[in-house]
């Protein structure tokens, strides 16, 4: 239906944009847009397996025939050690400080940061000199992000320039589940066995069901709690 296409298919190409990847001589697809949205939405940080003890591991098999390589998906599941841990995540965090802005453009800055690729942005309110209220704008990335950021600071804010200073981070694993709540889909992320619900799903099912939104929140969670 669609002709020839490269490989891998532009979709993959799009979904793996800042994951380290390679080729390998082998004259088919191996890796389609639905493993690389899979990767995309739940890969924290990339790399070799990790010095870790090993609780569960599981194997998918393809039908394909790849010659002198088996057709298999491994994934193992485990606790990293503490030794590993020590190394943490290279991230960068830019700063701006505002004091005329708008309440609403605020909300826009953040909403196009984390669009763009942050991990996290958020709004601190402070008083600059001669005591006028001001927000400082900070924005958590990776490193390879930080000029596009910047650019998403300057440009919707109007600011005279962005500070910044790289830091690691040690985030924990995070697991995505869906639930279903009167026939809406909701996704709930979880790690170290808490859970929570996303907020657009939730907001979305409460506005077609006409509840409350911390009753389809509590719902939700009930339900990933009780699966």
């Amino acid at each position: 239906a669609h002709g020839v296409l490269p490989v891998p298919v532009p979709a993959v190409v799009a979904l793996l944009a800042g994951a380290p990847t390679y080729g390998l001589d082998v004259e088919r697809e191996l890796t389609t847009p639905t493993g690389a949205a899979l990767l995309a939405a739940n890969v924290v940080e990339w790399g070799g397996m990790p010095a870790m003890t090993i609780e569960r591991s599981g194997y998918g098999a393809g039908t394909a025939d790849l010659g002198d390589r088996p057709n298999l998906t491994r994934v193992v599941i485990g606790t990293r050690s503490a030794t590993d841990a020590i190394e943490g995540q290279a991230v960068v965090l830019l700063e701006t400080n505002v004091d005329d802005v708008t309440g609403e453009t605020l909300a826009y800055v953040i909403e196009q940061l984390l669009a763009a690729g942050a991990h996290d942005a958020w709004l601190t309110p402070i008083i600059m000199k001669k005591g006028r209220p001001a927000c400082t704008v900070s924005v958590l990335a990776d490193p390879s992000d930080a000029a596009a950021l910047r650019e998403v600071l300057v440009r919707e804010t109007g600011t005279m320039g962005v500070r910044g200073r790289t830091m690691e981070r040690w985030p924990q694993a995070r697991i995505f589940d869906t639930v279903m709540i009167d026939g809406h889909e909701i996704r709930v992320k979880s790690t170290a066995g808490r859970a929570k619900a996303e907020y657009d799903d939730v907001a979305r099912a409460a506005r077609a069901l006409g509840e409350p939104l911390r009753e389809i929140t509590r719902r939700a969670e009930e339900a990933w709690r009780e699966r």
